[in-house]
């Protein structure tokens, strides 16, 4: 049997603590420790009990990351107010260096994270941006907790997509949100109710703000 990089690190410890088991389907699972005994893998679920699966089955196990430091509750503005938080100056800059408008930046920040630098998602979205680890790792961002990283993988992010769908912006939302696999394949925005909100919302918060942010 062969076994990726991460599961021959596994193998060293017979019982080793973790917090995030991955599957080879993507799903997640939060764990308290896990053992690996020959090709199985036996893994605490927190209050839900054991779980016993083939070490195959396993993409990765995650260390947990930090909890979010409290913040103030993001703000939306009106046309006329300008939208300033700790990293507006590096949305702006980092803007300006893709040539991107800045107001889209800041709506699907205020979306994905609510300004918060720590947020996670169930999912495993990171940061300001909620960069998934794919993205992450397509942007060669090393620390996605990092706002100056995390800032630039995600404009740089929505910049390919506004290329890739010429400039149609539901469709670039909706592929940030759902991604653009499922994108292509429904030819449009996706029929998940959670997509089709998020570009609602994102569209709403962009047209609010000012030009002059």
């Amino acid at each position: 049997m062969k076994y990726g990089v991460a599961l021959l690190l596994l193998l060293i410890a017979s019982s080793v603590r973790a917090d995030i088991l991955v599957l080879q389907t993507g799903k997640t699972l939060k764990i308290q420790s896990y053992t690996i005994e020959g090709a199985t893998m036996r893994a605490d679920l927190n209050d839900k009990g054991e779980i016993a699966i083939p070490v195959a089955w396993v993409s990765e196990i995650r260390p947990s990351p930090p909890e979010p430091k409290p913040v103030p509750a993001a703000i939306v503005p009106s046309k006329t107010e300008n939208l300033e938080f700790a990293f507006s100056d590096l949305v702006r800059s980092c803007s300006k260096k893709h040539e991107m408008d800045s107001r889209l930046v800041f709506a699907v920040m205020a979306a994905e994270s609510n300004f918060n630098p720590h947020a996670f998602s169930p999912k495993g979205a990171l940061g300001l941006m909620q960069l998934m680890p794919d993205t992450a790792r397509l942007y060669h961002v090393n620390n996605p907790y990092d706002p100056a990283e995390n800032i630039e993988a995600g404009v740089r992010h929505l910049k390919m997509l506004l290329r890739y769908y010429n400039g149609k912006l539901d469709l670039v939302l909706a592929a940030y949100n759902a991604g653009m696999n499922v994108v292509d394949r429904y030819q449009g925005i996706p029929p998940y109710q959670e997509t089709k909100e998020y570009v609602k919302r994102v569209l709403q918060l962009y047209k609010g703000l000012s030009r002059n942010i």
